[in-house]
């Protein structure tokens, strides 16, 4: 091969190379979501910080409170630790007629942990804790409120349990003057396969007509397939009137 051949093929190569910086190089600077692990050893999608900055502040402009601002809030109450920031969530709901959303937050802390929590917003644009639970809920899309005698109750689904045991319970709840009251709260689900040869689960609901509340639990004991049921189950109804506050059992 000549000397000029030999040349002319370097110059190519070289042309090539500078192309390839050239086009490939910009595509570069979109770098893509960083896969990482939570304490869980789950692989998530870590956000750019200018992303999540961004976010917070198109959530502040629009009136709306931020995720920081809700850290700030729980950190308050003596939480501060990474682990319970990687399962938080929050919702603005309004919950007192006052045209002031309310912040409800929730911290799922495990399969039957967890911590519920409800600020109020005050006169002055502040936010006051007004309801803190160790609960674990199941969501907090609450859905409509349930109307009686004018009120509006919120229904929050709480989960408890164990090893063998599972729970769901409702609480029916009304913010009055900056205060949360129980107006009631039902068996929805009790699942117990926890001792051989008396396992049994309950399922529950309740209706509200004309102010009155209908409130049922079935109990079916169960063989210890935790499946099959064993025997007839048996239903018991419960009748209750509300009181502008609680709904009290009629005997």
């Amino acid at each position: 091969m000549t000397r000029n051949n030999k040349v002319l093929q370097l110059s190519i190569l070289l042309v090539c190379a500078i192309v390839v910086i050239v086009v490939i190089g910009p595509f570069k600077k979109d770098q893509p979501r960083q896969l990482g692990e939570n304490a869980q050893g789950q692989a998530f999608a870590s956000v750019p910080e200018e992303s999540v900055e961004n976010e917070e502040v198109q959530q502040s402009s629009g009136g709306a409170i931020s995720l920081e601002q809700v850290k700030e809030l729980l950190m308050k109450q003596g939480i501060n630790d990474e682990l319970y920031w990687e399962a938080l969530s929050y919702e603005e709901v309004e919950l007192d007629g006052d045209d002031e959303p309310e912040v409800v937050a929730a911290i799922d802390g495990g399969s039957h942990l967890g911590a519920f929590f409800i600020f109020d917003k005050t006169s002055s644009g502040d936010y006051s804790l007004i309801f803190d639970k160790s609960w674990k809920v199941a969501s907090l899309n609450f859905g409509a409120p349930i109307e009686v005698a004018e009120k509006k109750l919120l229904q929050v689904i709480e989960m408890t349990g164990g090893s063998g045991v599972s729970v769901q319970i409702a609480h029916l709840l009304e913010i009055q003057n900056g205060e949360v009251i129980e107006a009631w709260q039902g068996t929805l689900k009790d699942m117990n396969a926890m001792f051989g040869g008396n396992y049994y689960v309950v399922a529950g609901s309740f209706q509200i007509v004309n102010d009155i509340m209908y409130a049922w639990e079935t109990r079916s004991e169960l063989e210890d397939d935790t499946v099959t049921v064993k025997g007839k189950p048996t239903t018991t109804v419960k009748m209750y009137t509300y009181n502008g506050t609680q709904f009290i059992e009629q005997k």
